[in-house]
């Protein structure tokens, strides 16, 4: 059966083309195999692998950070190249989430989880026992393309064992699978320095890195296959039932086509991408301009700047209690009340959160100016104001970064389920990490030529434009959904 994507908003059953399953064939074997009837711990055991796959993808990153003048030093590069691995880092992740979606349909989340995340270990420590820096740069590739795979296929394993829209338990793993993207940019650069600092050794960065993905090995490599449309198959196979034959190249086609696809033509997915995207560019320009400000202003030692980010976790952290409340206060009422009705819930509930965000995004970027217009930053030598001052603006956008980031992975999962809700992710990260690619190189020479005050108003007048965002989206979300071609009937909330 060919797959349009108006198929997905005309027809009763809508079609799985990478299966050859139509929506009855899920419903025939939901008794049978389905994951979400699997019993309660033995599915938390399961997902605690998933969960931390994407921490180890992101800090693989960030905890490279510290390793940069000793990188310098090593090889003998400039700041620019030794700041590149990060960069070549950010390309794995665009590549990955399409090669987990085309091969999770091929053989299913089980073997790419055993294979991703081995390899990722291996190719980390090959890259911290580097003789030269371009091998150093090609293993850091090569680790991040292996992990990536298996952080992007962790929602959809959440997905396959709770129901994330009207389960409270699915909606928390869905937050934490969500905050383990966040929580190791803060982390990764503090631990990394302090590693640094302790073993005068920027190799531990690798090692320790490589220490995180050998326990998530060990972790994962029990889990069974919870893909309930590859389950599917398998399942109608072994009653003799007819299925049709995998599309191998147009599977793989599309797994490329359609994350961009949705990116560009859905009107939720875009703008809620482009959101994320931004904060994520804006915090990886923090990593380079951190060190030069606590260093220059404040002559924070190498440990002390690794330090510096740890406001921003405290405040990813208070983000997280703001979405609670949030939650708490509005969704889940809503939640009790659809499950009396038998209705459904409003996905834009799920966005008060990322109002309060999109609104502490710039006052944080613009806080941060003012206390390092008050420090002299124009000649970086005069202090002025106590350090705690440019770091109290890392919680602000610590929260930010939190609230915009998980509300709209979790809105956007309630919209588009399991089946396409991988395809909007991956279109997401996508575009998030072709932006942090490039922030890193340019950022260096912002710095030099338009100085950090105005480079980092810069920032702050860019990050006005995430304010109306979510604002926008509860106002015409229903209107915007209409307009979709990829939402499964049975979630949307119009059928």
């Amino acid at each position: 059966m060919e797959f349009s994507p108006s198929s997905a908003t005309s027809a009763k059953t809508p079609p799985v083309p990478e299966l050859g399953l139509e929506c009855g064939d899920h419903q025939e074997v939901s008794g049978c195999e389905n994951p979400r009837d699997w019993p309660r711990a033995r599915r938390f055991i399961f997902v605690v692998g998933a969960c931390i796959a994407p921490f180890a993808m992101i800090y693989g990153n960030s905890i490279y950070v510290a390793s940069i003048p000793g990188v310098i030093e090593r090889f003998g590069v400039s700041t620019t190249l030794a700041i590149s691995p990060i960069s070549f880092y950010c390309l794995g992740q665009i590549i990955g989430p399409p090669i987990a979606a085309s091969f999770s349909e091929f053989f299913g989340r089980k073997w790419i989880m055993r294979i991703s995340i081995p390899m990722a270990l291996l190719f980390t420590a090959l890259g911290g026992a580097a003789k030269n820096f371009e091998t150093l740069v090609i293993y850091r590739f090569l680790s991040s393309l292996a992990i990536s795979p298996a952080g992007t296929v962790s929602v959809g394993i959440v997905n396959d064992l709770w129901d994330v829209a009207l389960s409270k338990t699915g909606t928390l793993l869905a937050l934490t699978v969500a905050l383990m993207n966040l929580l190791p940019a803060a982390i990764g650069s503090s631990t990394g320095a302090a590693l640094v600092t302790l073993t005068d050794d920027w190799r531990w960065t690798f090692w320790l890195n490589a220490i995180l993905l050998g326990g998530i090995v060990l972790l994962t490599f029990p889990v069974p296959e919870t893909y309930h449309l590859y389950l599917a198959k398998k399942h109608n196979k072994n009653k003799g039932a007819s299925v049709s034959p995998i599309n191998y190249k147009r599977t793989l086609r599309m797994a490329f086509t359609r994350p961009l696809y949705m990116l560009l033509i859905e009107p939720v997915v875009l703008p809620t991408s482009l959101a994320c995207a931004i904060l994520q560019a804006i915090l990886f320009c923090w990593y380079i301009a951190y060190p030069v400000i606590f260093k220059r202003v404040y002559q924070f030692t190498e440990k002390e700047q690794g330090l510096a980010f740890l406001p921003i976790l405290g405040g990813n952290i208070l983000g997280v209690l703001v979405i609670g409340i949030c939650d708490k206060l509005k969704y889940q009422k809503a939640r009790e009340a659809a499950i009396k009705t038998d209705t459904k819930v409003e996905p834009e509930l799920r966005l008060i959160a990322a109002c309060i965000g999109s609104v502490t995004a710039p006052v944080s970027i613009f806080c941060n100016l003012l206390t390092l217009l008050q420090s002299g930053l124009h000649g970086l030598h005069d202090r002025k104001l106590h350090w705690i001052a440019p770091m109290l603006s890392g919680v602000l956008f610590g929260i930010s970064h939190a609230t915009v980031a998980m509300s709209y992975t979790v809105y956007k999962n309630d919209i588009y389920g399991a089946e396409y809700g991988a395809s909007a992710f991956a279109g997401e990260v996508m575009l998030r990490y072709v932006l942090s690619a490039a922030t890193p190189l340019f950022w260096v020479q912002a710095m030099e030529r338009l100085r950090i005050n105005w480079s980092t108003s810069l920032l702050g007048f860019i990050s006005l434009t995430l304010v109306p965002v979510p604002w926008v989206l509860i106002q015409y979300g229903p209107y915007l959904r209409s307009k979709s071609k990829y939402i499964p009937v049975g979630l949307d909330p119009r059928r």
